[in-house]
């Protein structure tokens, strides 16, 4: 339907010395064999067209100035992020803030009270025809692997890639 959000766990050593075509490769898609197995073992996570909602969710819940801040590192490209890979990472220390806005994040609540703001971007983004009925719980399902995902980055100190794919 339109453009996957990849997030992958990895250890900063394993991506010292990749470029992004080593980072591309090394996030499994949704048909790659290992994408089903890493997933089971919480290292990625895609948001299957949601990704652009996941970010909007994020920057309309987020009200204080520390949770602005991290919504600004997680809706931003990384700094080492390649346009025409469509890849780059952030590093522990980034995922750490992000993860700690998300530990507090009440997901659920931005969800419903952003309902008609969501839809009208589901609207701009071009998924006119997507019912609320699906695209709702599918991305608060998004949002919780997310937020789960950068958690336990955070908790091992690892960096997180992140892909995207049209």
């Amino acid at each position: 339907m339109g453009v996957e959000h990849y997030w992958r766990r990895t250890s900063t050593a394993a991506i010292r010395d990749l470029g992004p075509d080593g980072l591309f490769n090394l996030v499994p898609e949704f048909f790659d064999d290992r994408f089903a197995v890493e997933r089971r073992e919480g290292l990625v996570v895609v948001a299957e067209s949601t990704g652009d909602l996941l970010r909007e969710l994020l920057r309309l819940g987020a009200t204080d100035h520390a949770s602005t801040a991290a919504v600004t590192l997680f809706r931003r490209p990384p700094p080492n992020w390649d346009d025409d890979w469509m890849v780059g990472s952030h590093a522990p220390g980034t995922v750490s803030q992000i993860a700690a806005f998300f530990a507090g994040a009440p997901l659920d609540h931005w969800l419903e009270q952003h309902r008609v703001t969501l839809a009208a971007k589901v609207e701009d983004i071009g998924y006119g025809g997507w019912a609320e009925t699906s695209w709702a719980p599918q991305l608060l399902r998004d949002a919780q692997d997310v937020a789960a995902l950068f958690g336990a980055a955070a908790a091992s100190d690892e960096a997180v890639i992140i892909k995207i794919s049209a």
